[in-house]
């Protein structure tokens, strides 16, 4: 990551001697002339109005711009972005309108503690906002819409905080964090994204860990809502409404827990790497199962609803030593629990009124203490693995075992 030269650190010490108010376009006609005019500790006021360019802010410290009334920038250079911040520290763009970039909207390069307040992205060609080997970077009550590519894209980055912005109408991914570590995205709208609402460590190389994701909210997205690929990260608390896959899951070790999973036409919560904890979700009326499991081991799957599932828990033959404890299937119209893989322990699950069968077993080894299984249209607990399983006080109204 980025770190402060000892030049630059006299600079900011010398900031709290002296600060300028530089105005634009009052003493300057032009936004990159008072750029290219301010020290360190000084303040950019942009009044409204239109301005047309490429802006570079570059090997700047502890600069704020600012807009005061409505602050268009407009971009006309292809491939370039309308304002790049490169090689810069403790820069805040404040209440400003970046319009119709014909390359990202805006850039971070190699700069450390930038923030993003009550900005506007809009129609930028390519990335709304992208974010490129950067530490302490905060984007907060700011909106990024139709974006050709990403919304948001963070690479090679540490901390970065995305807080109370709505990312809209994105090309590609709405919001993508690709690696690092020390991320926050909380309260972040995402509606309308052409493939992934968020990807968290989509594609990582290097590997994206400690990162926390909470109280968002994905919406219109026509691949998954949310993709996670990332080690220890915590999923708090998210809404997805639509999507193919609500939720995907890979990377290892992650606590995914309180997510609300709404009418995806594929799955609620799909895990498909690594081993992870799944607690507390609830997912409706999704078309396929409501929590998947597909060849990834020692999973812990707790206290999790699913209501009018096609299918409530699919545990394949690849997810050995799973633990299912105090989940909830209402009214699946297929099975409740199909449970294919070996060594499974299963307590306190309940199905009720399944449309095919309550518990499908075929793995062995698996130990069922405590579950309940009634109203089911075929059998409520069906096991084809030759008797290789035990159980346990459990309550099925009707059986079959061969």
């Amino acid at each position: 990551m980025t770190r402060l030269s000892l030049p630059l650190a006299l600079a900011v010490l010398a900031a709290a001697a002296r600060a300028d108010v530089l105005h634009v376009p009052k003493d300057f006609p032009q936004i990159q002339d008072a750029i290219d005019a301010a020290q360190a500790g000084d303040e950019i006021v942009i009044a409204a109005g239109t301005y047309e360019g490429v802006f570079d802010i570059d090997g700047k410290v502890d600069l704020h711009l600012r807009g005061q009334g409505t602050v268009h920038l407009i971009g006309s250079v292809a491939g370039e972005p309308n304002l790049l911040v490169s090689l810069c520290q403790q820069i805040t763009l404040e209440r400003l309108r970046i319009e119709d970039s014909e390359g990202d909207g805006i850039r971070l390069f190699q700069s450390s503690t930038v923030t993003l307040l009550h900005c506007v992205v809009s129609a930028a060609a390519e990335v709304g906002v992208d974010v490129d080997t950067c530490d302490h970077v905060t984007v907060e009550h700011c909106l990024v819409t139709g974006s050709g590519s990403d919304g948001l894209l963070a690479s090679n980055t540490d901390t970065l905080s995305v807080i109370q912005s709505t990312i809209k109408d994105s090309g590609l991914i709405g919001l993508q964090v690709s690696e690092g570590q020390g991320h926050l995205l909380d309260r972040v709208i995402v509606d309308g994204s052409v493939e992934v609402g968020i990807g968290f460590g989509i594609g990582t190389v290097q590997g994206l860990s400690g990162s926390i994701l909470r109280k968002c909210v994905v919406r219109n997205t026509q691949q998954t809502g949310i993709e996670v690929n990332a080690v220890g990260a915590l999923v708090d608390g998210n809404r997805i409404f639509g999507a193919t896959n609500s939720m995907q899951l890979l990377g290892d070790g992650c606590v995914v827990r309180k997510n609300r999973c709404v009418k995806p036409s594929s799955r609620g919560v799909l895990v498909s790497d690594g081993s992870h904890q799944v607690l507390e979700n609830r997912v409706i009326k999704p078309l396929g199962a409501g929590v998947a499991v597909s060849d990834s081991g020692n999973q812990l799957i707790r206290d999790n609803t699913v209501i009018k599932p096609q299918d409530g828990f699919t545990i394949s033959s690849g997810s050995n030593g799973s633990t299912l404890m105090g989940n909830r299937v209402v009214a699946p119209l297929g099975r409740g629990y199909q449970i294919a893989a070996d060594e499974t322990l299963a307590t306190d699950n309940r199905v009720s009124g399944a449309g095919d069968l309550g518990f499908d077993v075929v793995g062995a080894g698996c130990l069922f203490v405590g579950n309940k299984a009634k109203g089911s249209a075929n059998f409520d607990l069906f096991d084809s693995s030759g008797s290789a399983n035990t159980y346990v006080d459990n309550d099925f109204g009707t059986t079959s075992f061969n």
